[in-house]
C-alpha cells in the first residue's frame, strides 16, 4: 500500500555538473562535450517527412549520464528536440581509463536503444555485473532495463518492466549508495509536483509519495551519509530537506529563480551544491543562516520552514543533529 505525504507548503545535463561529482564522471562528460561520443543516427523505423515529402533529420541531445563504476558501464540518455516527435535513445557501453586520451577516459558503445520518449534521467540499480538500468521519460513512466554480457557478448539492455505512478514528466531518479541492500530503493521526482519512493524488489508501484513543492520538482538526491535523508529542488525555488520516515520536510531554503539541480557533499555534513535557472552554482550549508552564505553568485535566498512558510533568523536543521 502506498503512503502519501502532503507537506503543509511546498535541467540540462551540463547544469548538473556540480563540484562533488567524481573525476571519472567529469571525464565522461568531457568526452560528450567534445563530440567523442555522439548519439547514433536514427536509421531504423519509419522516417518523418515534412509537408514537401522531404525527410526530417532528427537531432538527439544528451540529457543525462550515468556511470557504473563496479564494472565500468556507462549509459547516456538522449532526447530529440526537433521535428514533431519527442523520442529518444539510450547509448550504452563500457568505459576505461586511458592516459593517452585528451580527457583520460575512453568510451566504447555496445548498444543504442531507441525509445518512444525523451530520456530525462537514467540511473543504475544493483551491485552485480548485470545491474538494472532505470530511465525516466516524459510520459510519467520509469522503464527498467536488464543489462548483461561478457567479453564475447554485447552489452545490450533489455526492457523488463515499467514503473507507473507519476502523471507527468519524470525529471530525476536516484538510488542510494549506502550498501548493497539499499541498491533497490529508488527515489523519483516529477513535474506532477511529487516525489515517490519505490522498492524495486517488491512492486512496480510506488510505496510512498511526498508533495511539498508548488511546481515541477526538478531533482532529488539521497544523502550520501544518512540513510533516511534526501533533498529535492523545484521550479518554485524551494530546496527542501526530507526524512523518509516523516511526512513534512525537515527544512530548507528558497532561492531566486528555479532551483534546477542539487547534489549532496559526500563527506561534509549538510553541505549542498545547488544550481539555479539564473546560471548560478552555489555551495550551501543548511545549518548556516542564509544571510551568511557566499553571495558571489548573485543568488538571493529566503528561508522557508516545513510548517506554514514562516520566516526565521536561521536555517532549519533536521530535528536530530545528524550528519547529512
Amino acid at each position: 500500500m502506498e503512503t502519501t505525504h502532503t507537506a503543509a507548503h511546498p535541467p540540462s545535463a551540463e547544469a548538473m555538473l556540480v563540484c562533488v561529482e567524481g573525476s571519472e564522471r567529469k571525464k565522461a562528460r568531457e568526452n560528450i562535450k567534445t563530440g567523442k561520443l555522439e548519439a547514433a543516427s536514427v536509421k531504423e523505423g519509419k522516417k518523418e517527412l515534412d509537408s514537401d515529402g522531404k525527410e526530417v533529420k532528427m537531432e538527439l541531445y544528451p540529457d543525462s549520464l550515468e556511470l557504473f563504476g563496479a564494472h565500468k558501464y556507462f549509459a547516456v540518455g538522449c532526447s530529440s528536440l526537433s521535428g514533431n516527435r519527442w523520442d529518444g535513445q539510450i547509448v550504452f557501453g563500457k568505459y576505461s581509463m586511458d592516459s593517452n586520451s585528451d580527457v583520460g577516459l575512453t568510451l566504447k558503445k555496445t548498444a543504442v536503444v531507441r525509445t518512444s520518449t525523451g530520456i530525462c534521467d537514467i540511473v543504475f540499480a544493483g551491485k552485480t555485473a548485470t545491474p538494472l538500468l532505470l530511465s525516466a521519460g516524459d510520459t510519467g513512466a520509469i522503464e527498467c532495463w536488464q543489462t548483461g554480457g561478457n567479453s564475447t557478448i554485447s552489452l545490450i539492455p533489455k526492457p523488463v518492466s515499467t514503473l507507473v505512478g507519476h502523471s507527468d514528466i519524470v525529471s530525476s531518479l536516484d538510488i542510494p549508495g549506502w550498501s548493497e541492500k539499499s541498491s533497490h530503493i529508488l527515489l523519483s521526482a516529477s513535474w506532477d509536483k511529487s516525489i515517490k519512493l519505490w522498492d524495486l524488489s517488491q512492486s512496480p508501484f510506488p510505496v510512498s509519495t511526498w508533495t511539498g513543492h508548488h511546481d515541477h520538482v526538478t531533482q532529488v538526491r539521497w544523502s550520501k551519509l544518512i540513510p533516511d535523508l534526501f533533498v529535492s529542488t523545484g521550479k518554485d525555488g524551494l530546496v527542501l530537506l526530507w526524512d523518509q520516515r516523516v511526512a513534512e520536510p525537515c527544512g530548507g531554503i528558497r532561492v531566486a529563480g528555479e532551483a534546477s539541480a542539487v547534489d549532496v557533499h559526500p563527506t561534509i555534513p549538510y553541505r549542498l551544491a545547488l544550481g539555479t535557472s539564473h546560471g548560478a552554482l552555489t555551495e550551501i550549508d543548511l545549518r548556516v543562516s542564509p544571510s551568511t552564505h557566499d553571495v558571489k553568485t548573485q543568488t538571493s535566498k529566503q528561508l522557508v520552514t516545513s510548517s506554514a512558510g514562516k520566516k526565521e533568523n536561521k536555517a532549519i536543521s533536521p530535528k536530530n543533529e545528524t550528519s547529512m
